[in-house]
């Protein structure tokens, strides 16, 4: 079931409602945001974006790596990347997740207001909506390939579609908290973390079709395409990562991490077929070759306390992944296996997902600790 609903753009530094952020956790509670209230004229550009970040040193591989451990870490701080901040307008937003449109614009989930927030980092300007259904808890989204926008409401049990051009968001009930959602072949994939399922949206039909994982309360968290036309999805609540073949949605493939304690919150996928993830609870990097059946895993420039989060692959080819117990990211080039950390220059980040401009060469993601989008640029490599 479906609706589609015109909405406005909003200014973006109007007051709008207040709602309590998710937990670390991200259980998708039931927390009231009020309502969003209507919409406005566009935003105005929320202040210059500020630039920094100075890093420590790598960390070395653990002993408890499991199978195939990492080595060494190394390098210190890559001194030629700078983080650029921003501070979006509206008051008591709670940014979740970023995006990147084709033209290069970012977005964003504000969770507290339940609006989704766009930013022109050429022009400066802003712009954001409110969802149709009020207090919806907006967590993932990410664009299609006519730069639509889709949003998880995690709050609401809904799925929006948020056509920039009109305003228009349709919205479609998924009957539990939808995650987070990548578009993939055509159709709206997404996971379903407190109801630990997956789906998929037909957005030529509206179908919604949702399946159980195998693991029963695994938590399904981040999730990724991969080169061979299957997705990987992280199972939070466990040590698992799992594979999904579109033309065989109901049948999930759960591949266990060597470690009993790992708990593998968001993942990535290069283009070589290699799963990255992240090790939350145990402070490393992990990587899954599907072709050997072999894991290796790398300990966090941060150690332990690390508390891996958000992950992207870059246009380097590097994987760029959020230290969100220590305010930095972490950066591994995949051809030496050595690690570097790089300095947020505004502390309390959190930074619960990323996403990568392959055109542009930059590395987006969202403060959601101190109200900031932010981005890397990355140099063109001879």
């Amino acid at each position: 079931m479906f609706v589609a609903v015109a909405i406005a753009g909003c200014a973006g530094g109007g007051s709008g409602a207040t709602a309590t952020g998710g937990s670390p956790a991200e259980t998708g509670g039931s927390g009231a945001a009020g309502n969003p209230g209507s919409g406005g004229a566009p935003a105005g550009t929320g202040g210059a974006p500020v630039t920094g970040g100075s890093g420590g040193t790598a960390g070395a591989g653990s002993p408890d790596a499991g199978p195939a451990s990492g080595g060494a870490g190394g390098g210190g701080t890559p001194s030629a990347l700078k983080i650029v901040e921003w501070t979006i307008p509206r008051a008591n937003n709670f940014p979740h997740d970023p995006a990147v449109d084709g033209k290069g614009v970012g977005w964003w989930t504000d969770q507290n207001n339940s609006y989704i927030g766009r930013w022109d980092p050429v022009t400066g300007a802003t712009m954001d909506w409110p969802t149709p259904t009020p207090a919806c808890g907006p967590h993932g989204l990410t664009p299609d390939a006519q730069d639509n926008i889709w949003y998880t409401g995690q709050r609401c049990n809904k799925i929006g579609k948020l056509n920039p051009a009109t305003g228009m968001i349709t919205e479609y009930d998924v009957g539990s908290d939808p995650h987070t959602p990548v578009f993939h072949k055509g159709a709206l994939w997404f996971t379903v973390q407190s109801g630990s399922r997956y789906g998929r949206i037909t957005p030529s039909t509206g179908m919604v079709e949702t399946w159980p994982t195998p693991s029963p309360g695994s938590g399904p968290y981040g999730i990724w395409p991969a080169p061979d036309g299957t997705l990987w999805i992280a199972l939070f609540a466990t040590n698992k990562i799992a594979q999904l073949k579109p033309d065989a949605p109901a049948t999930l493939r759960e591949v266990p991490l060597p470690n009993a304690g790992s708990r593998p919150r968001r993942i990535a996928v290069d283009s070589a077929g290699h799963v990255y993830y992240t090790d939350y609870s145990r402070g490393f990097l992990g990587r899954y070759d599907p072709a050997a059946n072999q894991f290796k895993e790398w300990m966090s420039p941060a150690g332990a306390g690390a508390a891996p989060y958000g992950i992207t692959v870059g246009p380097d080819k590097r994987i760029y992944y959020a230290e969100s117990g220590a305010d930095s990211i972490a950066i591994f080039d995949p051809a030496t296996e050595k690690l570097q950390s790089l300095s947020i220059p505004t502390k309390g980040s959190v930074v619960r997902n990323m996403t990568t401009d392959f055109t542009r060469r930059r590395v987006w993601m969202s403060l959601s600790g101190v109200r900031k989008m932010a981005y890397i640029d990355l140099p063109v490599l001879p």
